[in-house]
């Protein structure tokens, strides 16, 4: 039997929340739905391909509850979805606000209907 060590400090949770990006410094701003959350990063699903290592400043909403967090990140992979025109996109969060993080992941989990948390297995 094969045993699988869970390298995650964090657990990951699903839910749709609205996100707001950018490259560091740059004015453009574009919009993303995340697909998961853990307090160490988040997956989006983007329309624009970012190189890992590019760094980002990150906005996240959780617009029914009227929580948000900002902070900086690192895109670390991208790969395509398989839908349409659009990428999945891992963003470490690099100088992390873990309170706020929190707070948003505890209002997603009380909206959701589904299972919590998806240990990655």
């Amino acid at each position: 039997m094969v045993l699988i060590k869970e390298r995650r400090l964090f657990e990951r949770i699903k839910g749709a929340i609205t996100v707001r990006y950018s490259m560091e410094m740059s004015p453009v701003r574009y919009y993303a739905t995340a697909k998961d959350i853990s307090g160490s990063g988040i997956r989006l699903e983007v329309h624009n391909e970012f190189k890992p290592g590019t760094l980002l400043e990150v906005e996240m909403f959780h617009e029914g509850a009227g929580v948000s967090a900002v902070c900086k990140g690192e895109a670390v992979w991208a790969a395509a979805s398989g839908q349409d025109e659009t990428y999945n996109m891992g963003v470490k969060f690099l100088d992390q606000s873990l309170l706020y993080i929190g707070r948003l992941m505890k209002d997603l989990i009380k909206d959701l209907d589904a299972p919590l948390f998806d240990a990655g297995l």
